[in-house]
């Protein structure tokens, strides 16, 4: 009798040890524990990763990365946390609008893969500040810094100094110096009395946003 080979029909057991849903503490070796929902087995959904060097990112996750609205934090003391950033990810990177906390300054603006592109504002701890366009961390394009002593500057930079045409305002003087600048320093320029400046003026300098 000769031999006989049956087909079997092939049926999909599904895998009940799949993550999905909401999930308790589930622990990274060497590098922290996540907890919050799930899919397919990926961060997926709102959850909050705790890493072993106390910083913890509460928000949305997408495909087992930070992706959408999130905060991350870092303990400094018994329950105590601080914010370091607050704003939009994109593939566990700062990407949109945001916000940065640091000890030197509060950064509020737009981000691009971890770094500060477009428009931002500082507001630094001796309390100047600076509003414009930011490149690759560094301001560059056009942008206006406000001294706390009442200076200040409106016009054009380039990696971090002041490049090309600006006008500083001195208001208790009640002077204005328009000038081009390079590498940060003033090499011609006119002194105005802004008392006694025309009502119609045109001097010709960049408009800042």
């Amino acid at each position: 009798m000769p031999n006989q080979i049956y087909a079997c029909k092939k049926t999909s057991v599904p895998n009940k040890s799949r993550k999905n849903g909401y999930r308790n503490a589930i622990f990274f070796p060497g590098s922290g524990f996540y907890i919050g929902e799930w899919r397919n087995d990926l961060r997926d959904g709102k959850g909050t990763f705790v890493w072993n060097n106390g910083k913890v990112y509460e928000g949305e996750w997408q495909n087992d990365d930070m992706n959408g609205f999130g905060k991350m934090c870092k303990f400094i003391g018994k329950g105590k946390r601080t914010i370091l950033y607050s704003g939009q990810w994109l593939n566990g990177k700062r990407h949109g609008f945001g916000i940065e906390y640091l000890p030197e300054y509060i950064y509020e603006g737009n981000w691009e893969f971890n770094e500060k592109s477009g428009i931002g504002k500082f507001i630094y701890n001796n309390n100047d500040i600076y509003e414009g366009e930011m490149q690759e961390n560094a301001k560059h394009g056009k942008g206006s810094y406000i001294y706390a002593d009442g200076r200040r500057y409106d016009g054009y930079w380039e990696n971090n100094v002041r490049e090309g045409p600006g006008r500083m305002t001195f208001p208790h003087k009640n002077l204005m110096y328009d000038a081009n600048w390079e590498n940060d320093m003033a090499t011609s320029g006119v002194f105005q009395n802004i008392n006694y400046l025309p009502s119609k003026i045109s001097l010709h300098l960049p408009s800042i946003l």
